[in-house]
Order: C-alpha cells, then sequence, then structure tokens
C-alpha cells in the first residue's frame, strides 16, 4: 500500500512538471495512473482536470473535477476551477453558477472573487467587471494595518493585484481581445509607461540626493572626455568638431534633453554614418519620445552594422519585435520574437508581444499561455495597466454616444 502510495506521489509530481511544460498528453497520462493508484487524493483530479482543459478533451475535464468535488464537497477550490474550465470555453452561464458555489463556500476568497469579475467582464459585462477587478481588495483591513500602509504611502491593493498568474494572464487576454475587435486608438502598453513615467516623478530625499551626485560624477566624466578630445585631436579639426558634438549629445541625454539629444545624434550620423552606437542611441531617443517608427528604423540601421546581424542577442531580438508589434507589424514581430528564444529569456515584454502576435494571428489559447508566462515574470503591473487602458477607452467611447 505504501509503495502505491509512494508511486503515485512521483507520478503527481512527474504530471505536474509535463503540464508546466505544456506536455499536456504525457501530463494526463501520468495523472491517470496516479489517480488509478490513489483515487481518493482530490488533488490528483484537480490537476488531471486541468491538464484534460488544456486540450480539447475539456467535457472530460468537467466530469473529473466533478470526481473531485464528490470527495471534497466542501472544497471551495474545486468549483471555483471548474467555473475557470467554462470561462476558458466561453460557457459563462455555468462558470457564473460555480463561481457562486465557490464564493458560497469561501466568500473572502479573492480568486473567486477576481474570477467573478473575469466573468462579467467575458461575457460582456465590461464596465462591471473593470470596476470590480479595480476595486480595493475587499478584506478586513484592522486601523494599524491601514496606518502602516498611510506611513509607506501604499494602498490595498486591488482585486486583480491579489489575483494569480493564472487569472491576470486571462483578464489580459480578454482586455487585449476587446481592445482588438473594437478598433478602439488605444494606447500600447510602452506609451503607458513612458506617459506613467512622466506624470509619476515624485522623487525622495534619497532619490534626489543621489541624482544630483549621479550629474556630478557624469559631469566629471564628461569634462575629462573633453579634454582627452581636445588633446588627441588637436589638429584635426573635423574629427575634433565630430567627437565633441557626440559627447555633446551624450551629455544632454543623461540630463533627460531628448529631444536636443536625438538632434546632436542626428548631425553625427549624417557625418559619420558608419558609427553603429549612433543608430542606438537614436533608436533609444526615438523610443523614450514615443516615436516607434522611427525607433525601429535606427534599429535595424543598427542591426545591419553589427558583425553577425542575422542572430541579435535575446535584448535586441526583443526589442526589435516591441518595435515591429508598435507599428503594426505582428508577422515580422513574430518572427523576430522566435529568435530571442523563450527558454532563456525572463523578460515579461517577450512573452508580452508574443502573445499580442497570436491573438493576431487567431490564436487566443496559445495567446493566453503566452500572458500567463508574461504575468509570471516580473513587470511593471501591466494587467492592471491594460485594464486601465480598456475603461478609459469603454469610458470614451460611452462618452462619445
Amino acid at each position: 500500500m505504501v509503495r502505491w502510495l509512494l508511486r503515485a506521489e512521483w507520478l503527481f509530481r512527474r504530471g505536474q512538471k509535463l503540464a508546466a511544460q505544456g506536455h499536456f498528453d504525457e501530463a494526463i497520462e501520468a495523472f491517470t495512473q496516479a489517480q488509478g493508484l490513489h483515487p481518493r487524493a482530490a488533488g490528483i483530479y484537480l490537476h488531471h482536470a486541468l491538464a484534460l482543459a488544456e486540450t480539447s478533451r475539456w467535457p472530460e475535464a468537467v466530469l473529473v473535477l466533478r470526481q473531485a468535488m464528490a470527495l471534497q464537497p466542501a472544497n471551495p477550490v474545486l468549483p471555483m476551477f471548474l467555473g475557470r474550465i467554462y470561462v476558458d470555453h466561453a460557457d459563462y452561464t455555468n462558470a457564473a453558477l460555480w463561481c457562486a458555489r465557490a464564493l458560497a463556500l469561501s466568500p473572502t476568497n479573492c480568486h473567486a472573487l477576481a474570477l467573478q469579475a473575469l466573468i462579467e467582464l467575458a461575457s460582456g459585462q465590461s464596465r462591471q467587471g473593470c470596476q470590480r477587478l479595480q476595486q480595493p481588495l475587499p478584506l478586513p483591513v484592522s486601523a494599524l494595518e491601514r496606518g502602516f500602509l498611510w506611513l509607506c504611502r501604499s494602498r490595498v491593493p486591488t482585486l486583480l493585484q491579489q489575483a494569480n498568474a493564472a487569472l491576470q494572464g486571462r483578464v489580459l487576454l480578454h482586455v487585449e481581445t476587446w481592445l482588438l475587435q473594437h478598433g478602439a486608438p488605444a494606447r500600447t502598453l510602452a506609451q503607458q509607461l513612458l506617459d506613467t513615467s512622466v506624470i509619476h516623478n515624485d522623487e525622495t530625499c534619497t532619490d534626489r540626493l543621489l541624482t544630483r551626485l549621479d550629474r556630478c560624477l557624469t559631469r566629471g566624466i564628461i569634462d575629462i572626455q573633453r579634454l582627452c578630445i581636445l588633446l588627441r585631436y588637436a589638429f584635426q579639426a573635423a574629427e575634433r568638431t565630430l567627437h565633441l558634438r557626440f559627447l555633446q549629445a551624450e551629455d544632454a541625454a543623461c540630463h533627460g534633453q531628448v529631444a536636443t539629444a536625438q538632434a546632436l545624434y542626428t548631425q553625427v550620423a549624417q557625418q559619420d554614418p558608419s558609427r553603429p552606437c549612433v543608430q542606438e542611441r537614436l533608436c533609444e531617443m526615438c523610443y523614450t519620445q514615443g516615436k516607434f517608427r522611427e525607433a525601429l528604423h535606427h534599429l535595424q540601421c543598427f542591426l545591419k552594422q553589427l558583425p553577425d546581424a542575422d542572430q541579435p542577442s535575446a535584448e535586441l531580438a526583443v526589442l526589435l519585435g516591441e518595435l515591429f508589434c508598435q507599428v503594426g507589424q505582428y508577422q515580422e514581430a513574430g518572427a523576430a520574437l522566435a529568435k530571442a528564444g523563450t527558454s532563456t529569456t525572463r523578460d515579461y515584454r517577450l512573452w508580452y508581444y508574443l502573445g499580442l502576435c497570436q491573438l493576431q494571428a487567431r490564436a487566443p489559447q496559445v495567446a493566453q499561455r503566452s500572458f500567463i508566462q508574461a504575468v509570471q515574470q516580473l513587470n511593471p503591473d501591466i494587467a492592471a495597466l491594460r485594464l486601465a487602458e480598456m475603461s478609459r477607452v469603454s469610458q470614451g467611447r460611452s462618452c462619445n454616444t
């Protein structure tokens, strides 16, 4: 008996690993064997059902999950996952029923509450779903905890921020799908991040001190470089002027004078087109200003100047794919992102923009997995940002009508 249980545990762990790697057929086989050895373990049934739901066998997943609920009828997690399976297959009526049962068993379960909001969002009640997901977590917070949050200048996290990656990824899928289907003039994620960096520029005393120190050091380094240029090119006026102009552009860029830096870099590029670092800097300056088409042009020029243009680094491949997405060239974006190598890159942008390409290719289930991967990486709260953009666009459309 003990040997059977140990074997079931090993098969269960193996099935989890295979499912995480996307090998769902092998995972289903492992879970089926584990289930036969340990037929009273509801957890095995749950993971078996989730693996089945990732394939075309989702009705079978529903049956397996109902078997798990028969074993543990008071477990609120099981009906919640059943509701999520129904959401993934656009059966919002059954999804709402099972989500309500989960909340009846555990009214303060933040994941079930977030699922309830997702059902509203996906079933056409976009305004109500957005409002629920953007509201603070509806849990009791003590006066001491509120005081601590006030001292730290923090807020109670929203319902979406407390949801797990699987649910945040699904919210991201429905938000991007809504923006795509409505053809709304929405900002891209990059534009949102640029706007946020401009609006929220409140520095602490320590930040200001470090900024001043950094600028003083930068000024010293630039002065040393200027002296070196003057000495090295003392008898070469043209070279001296070119290097000094490039240094002036670097100085402007360090002090946030982006437009000035772009103009100076452009002059250097016109006089010395073979200098690759200038194209790289121009790409950066254009991106910072939201001029994505120009940034793409400069990045492509920079890549052509590299020794091996066909094999850019993963970081450059991600940036190239992102810029292709910004200008609406999704096929080219997908090809560029494929060069980044999904097995080694931990950049959320790779998965997010890959998800956009898959959504454009009408593969929402694949896009959903990419979006889940995106929110699992370190990211600037992209699900909340995109939900806020959907809410803004939706309100604008309702005002216009």
